[in-house]
């Protein structure tokens, strides 16, 4: 498991997502005093919005990062 969230772009975007997930739950929490559950959406819309970038890395075919070296073309 820990490789895979190391190696992988789903992976790493994963972790992004997970991370701004927290982070705005702590903002959230800094900012009333509570963690309130009513703003949920935002915080998933601000995580999907953060993951996108390791997906359009993986999906560009001159980044090789990720270990997609055999890209036709090439």
């Amino acid at each position: 498991m820990w490789t895979w969230l190391a190696t992988t772009p789903l992976g790493s975007a994963a972790k992004t997502f997970i991370a701004f997930v927290i982070a705005a739950s702590v903002a959230d929490w800094v900012s009333s005093g509570t963690v309130d559950l009513a703003r949920w959406q935002t915080w998933v819309i601000g995580g999907i919005a953060s993951a996108i970038p390791p997906v359009i890395n993986w999906l560009n075919p001159k980044f090789d990062s990720y270990g997609r070296t055999d890209v036709a073309g090439d």
